[in-house]
């Protein structure tokens, strides 16, 4: 490693001589210190003399993939079966209905996730432990060729795929490629090759686009002075997401200008004001201090855009200060925009595989008995796999002492449990070896790639809704109705049930009893006539009666509301407060309010509004606002609102059209929905139901094995036991269901709506998007963290303590850091290395603008957007003119331009029109009279002049 150097520079004793395994890091380290230590020509000859030892030596070692290289783990079998028994129990548990549809789910991907996971594990320990020059190895693990990921797929196990939509399939690929996949893996294994494909395409034209507008917002600054003298500068500090570090200090500095001189805690000069930061200099500044305050493009006091060297730093191609005369706004845009072509093709590779992020387990290293020597706060948790466990609110030890021949070995083996993690076993439970003991959260981690969705469950047959504990559902409250006015009035104890839609408090379940449906196809009357209430289960229908002609003028109430007021009247405008409901809904009444007093009330609606103890779903948001007027003495208002909207209720049809209408559907009892058992005599003892009983899936009967399908029992005699099958749903308590006890539904309809949690596939498909929007501050749906948003509530925070002008440029600070950490974060997260120097440049062009509110004398009008260093000026100059007229300057507020905004928005007009939007550019730049100095490079290509940058700079000054 030493040859390169000329025997003069170095004694024999300074030899230099690396003793360790060099894989594709460790070269790039060593030709890096070659670079700073020896300079270029060196480290030419260095990588030249590299690449023919590395030929020579592949020659000679002849390395090459056989197929008995990929040599599979002895374990897998081992683990492929626990998860199958695993999954059987899970199977068993929802079929009696203790977990529910997403539950089941989870876990089924859950278990398939980290059995993959331990695969691969155990493929990297075997190789390590057994077989250290595997090419496979080689290869994999020294950066030459492929990565872990592949590994797993070749001698691991493929794992779980996403579908089309992006859904994870429920049926993993157990095979490896070194095995060979089934038919069917087979084809789910071509929807990841397929959705590479595909992606690629649209990825490649998505960051060559993103490339394009980065180089048109940046293309003009260039650096054109030694030192703009300025006192300001940004903090930098290290890069972390939860307990995660993104990005060190030690490397964010490198290369960056000291603003201000660093001192130890002894008063001695670590590094002086306006140094440049070398990687020695870097680790000695990490020890002493958390945050640095460098010299930064976004602080730069030269006009016109452009940049001083200082304030840029090294130009990361030299290791040394930048060139005068230096492109750096389109060396930013090329290496912001360049890895995003790269990360586009990373999903090609691993052809759509699943992999979320394993939470970390503590399992039992042998059999043993669990104990906790002190008491540990936190509660008990459901978890998203339905598992009851304890969630640890501190940190924590457990213990795990191993038994032999039924006596305790002294020394137990010490676990710690981090806070916030889920514990499975309790004090004193005897656990087998790998039993998973606890769970390591990634709650203080802050990795919670997950989004919130929800999923309809759909009824398998047709059948009837049976709630098994309705006391955890909210009562129906019934309500009396009264009333003077009507054609068809009331009485008085005429009873009306409530609205439908219920609100979930705790978990609970119901079962959908099954029976077959039958249509009527005889012609069938109604009973109702024109005003009729019909309470719901009455009976509506009678075949063959005689139609009456009179009789068939029905009204059709859809949404309808009928208001009922009692004693003395009073404006409807300030008591009835109008309700609009979801369609669908069935004839219902909601209950009575009663004013005796002055109230106010003021009605917020937002999405949902609970009303005592329904939830509804309005359809127009509103918020009124009313004043209720005390009523005479004794008086009490009653209200209630009768709805209408199910849209069979009335027929309104001629006679010979009758037969073509909608007809109701009633449901039959027939033999494929009952189960019997013989007792055979059997004495009643050996069967221990009960008639209406529900029995789960599992349960046994009679003496022998259990059931294979829930239901309630019908019928029971001495010889014989009939059950009716049924399923039973576990509701959770953030569910949603519409349906009442009784109620009749369809196969395939749906029966109520879970939401819940998932990952987020690990796809860079999220990197390049998430960059976009903050490159263009889109908003997003909820508006709350757009980054006009965040900067506007920054500047009103601001406001209360500073002066308007410092208001906005402190705001201003906030919102460039913010950005900058963010698009660091997407890129680190995906092992790409940018300078934070490049990404400053961009948002320098973002956040350069504000808006003027108020315009004082300047001239302007409110709404403008102009430079904010120009506003400055022109505040500072009214200000010289008239000290004492305050009114005279102008106000204005921070905002954030998107990339594409910011092009279209510079003074010249040439730079914009050749970017996008031309005729509108040029129509407005004429009507104007705008002129352009050409002080760009693009303006310059244009007009073909030559460039003002390297030494063309000093023909343009």
């Amino acid at each position: 490693m030493y040859s390169f150097v000329p025997n003069s520079s170095l004694n024999h004793q300074d030899k230099i001589f690396f003793n360790l395994p060099f894989d594709k890091k460790k070269v790039s380290d060593l030709i890096n210190w070659s670079f700073s230590k020896y300079g270029e020509k060196k480290t030419v000859d260095l990588v030249e003399k590299l690449k023919s030892i590395g030929y020579s030596h592949a020659t000679s070692a002849g390395i090459s993939l056989g197929i008995d290289d990929l040599k599979i783990p002895a374990d897998k079998k081992v683990f492929v079966n626990e998860a199958e028994q695993q999954l059987n129990f899970t199977k068993q548990n929802f079929e009696k209905g203790h977990l529910t549809t997403i539950e089941s789910f989870g876990r089924v991907i859950d278990t398939w996730n980290k059995t993959s996971e331990r695969i691969k594990k155990q493929v990297i320990i075997d190789f390590k432990a057994f077989d250290v020059l595997n090419p496979v190895f080689m290869m994999a693990f020294s950066g030459a060729r492929g990565n872990i990921s592949q590994v797993r797929q070749l001698v691991g196990m493929r794992g779980l795929m996403s579908d089309p939509q992006g859904k994870i399939i429920d049926f993993p690929i157990q095979s490896n490629f070194r095995e060979g996949l089934t038919l069917t893996e087979y084809v789910i294994s071509c929807y990841g090759a397929r959705k590479g494909v595909v992606d690629t395409a649209l990825r490649t034209a998505t960051s060559g686009y993103l490339t394009r507008r980065l180089v048109d917002v940046a293309q003009h600054v260039i650096v054109r002075y030694f030192d703009c003298q300025t006192l300001d500068g940004i903090y930098l500090t290290t890069i972390s997401h939860g307990s995660k570090i993104i990005l060190k200090l030690s490397q964010r500095i490198v290369g960056r200008v000291l603003a201000k001189s660093i001192y130890s805690e002894n008063n001695t000069l670590i590094a002086y004001r306006n140094q440049d930061i070398t990687t020695e200099l870097a680790s000695k500044i990490t020890l002493h201090t958390s945050k640095v305050f460098v010299r930064s493009t976004l602080t730069c006091k030269v006009k016109k855009k452009y940049v001083c060297q200082l304030c840029y730093g090294w130009s990361l191609a030299q290791n040394h200060l930048v060139p005068s005369g230096e492109a750096v706004g389109i060396i930013a845009a090329q290496s912001i925009g360049e890895p995003g072509t790269q990360l586009t093709m990373r999903t090609f590779h691993t052809g759509g595989v699943f992999s979320g992020s394993v939470s970390e387990e503590i399992r039992a290293t042998h059999n043993g008995k669990v104990f906790f020597t002190n008491s540990t706060p936190g509660k008990l948790v459901r978890t998203a796999y339905g598992q009851i466990a304890f969630l640890t609110k501190q940190d924590s030890f457990l213990f795990l002492s191993q038994i032999t021949n039924n006596d305790l070995l002294n020394s137990p083996i010490k676990y710690q449990i981090p806070a916030y993690s889920l514990l499975f076993v309790k004090q004193n439970q005897l656990v087998i070896k790998q039993q998973i003991l606890a769970e390591v959260s990634t709650f203080l981690n802050g990795e919670n790639q997950s989004i919130s969705s929800s999923e309809t469950v759909y009824s398998d047959f047709s059948g009837m809704i049976s709630f098994s504990l309705n006391d955890t559902l909210h009562k129906k409250y019934q309500t009396k109705l009264e009333s003077k006015s009507q054609q068809k009035p009331i009485s008085e104890s005429k009873l009306i049930n409530t609205t439908k839609r219920k609100l979930i408090s705790n978990s609970s379940e119901f079962w959908v009893l099954s029976a077959q449906s039958e249509t009527f196809l005889k012609p069938v009357n109604f009973y109702c006539f024109n005003g009729d209430f019909i309470q719901y289960h009455a009976n509506l229908y009678k075949s063959n009666l005689k139609f009456v002609p009179e009789k068939k003028s029905f009204e059709k109430y859809v949404n309808n509301i009928q208001y009922y007021d009692y004693g003395q009247s009073v404006n409807s405008e300030q008591l009835i407060t109008e309700k609009y409901f979801r369609k669908n809904n069935y004839f219902s009444v909601i209950n009575h309010q009663k004013t005796d007093n002055i109230h106010d009330f003021l009605m917020v609606n937002n999405q949902h509004c609970v009303s005592n103890h329904f939830q509804f779903d309005y359809e127009k948001s509103s918020i009124k606002y009313k004043q209720i007027e005390k009523l005479k003495s004794d008086s009490s208002q009653l209200q209630g609102e009768v709805i209408f909207a199910k849209s069979n209720n009335f027929f309104n049809t001629d006679l010979n059209q009758y037969t073509k209408g909608p007809l109701p559907k009633m449901y039959v009892l027939t033999d494929a929905d009952l189960m019997s058992w013989d007792l055979n005599g059997q004495s009643n003892q050996s069967c221990k139901v009960k008639l209406g009983q529900y029995v789960r899936y599992g349960t046994k009967v009679i003496k022998g094995n259990g059931i294979t399908q829930s239901g309630i029992v019908i019928s029971k005699t001495k010889d014989k036991l009939v059950m009716r099958k049924a399923k039973p749903f576990l509701l959770a308590s953030n569910g949603d269901c519409s349906l009442s006890h009784g109620d009749f539904v369809n196969s395939q309809s749906p029966l109520l709506t879970l939401s819940y949690k998932t990952l987020k596939n690990d796809d860079i498909v999220q990197g390049i998007p998430k960059i976009e929007q903050l490159f263009e501050a889109r908003e997003n749906m909820k508006n709350d963290h757009s980054l006009n948003s965040l900067v506007k509530k920054q500047f009103e925070l601001y406001k209360e303590s500073y002066t308007k002008q410092d208001a906005v440029r402190k705001s201003v600070k906030y919102i460039q850091q913010y950005i900058i950490d963010g698009i660091q974060y997407v890129y680190q997260s995906q092992g790409v290395n940018i300078s934070d120097k490049h990404v400053e440049i961009i948002v320098k062009q973002m956040t350069s603008k504000v808006k003027i509110i108020s315009p004082g004398n300047t001239g302007l009008f409110t709404g403008d957007i102009v430079d904010l260093d120009w506003a400055e000026l022109v505040n500072r100059a009214l200000d010289y003119e008239n000290n004492d007229n305050e009114n005279k300057k102008s106000e204005y507020e921070p905002i954030v331009l998107g990339i594409t905004k910011a092009s279209l928005e510079t003074e010249g007009f040439l730079s914009a029109a050749s970017f996008q939007e031309t005729i509108k550019i040029l129509s407005q730049a004429a009507y104007f009279k705008k002129r352009d100095f050409l002080r760009g490079l693009k303006e310059n290509v244009i007009l073909g002049h030559l460039l003002p940058a390297g030494t063309g700079l000093f023909s343009t000054t």
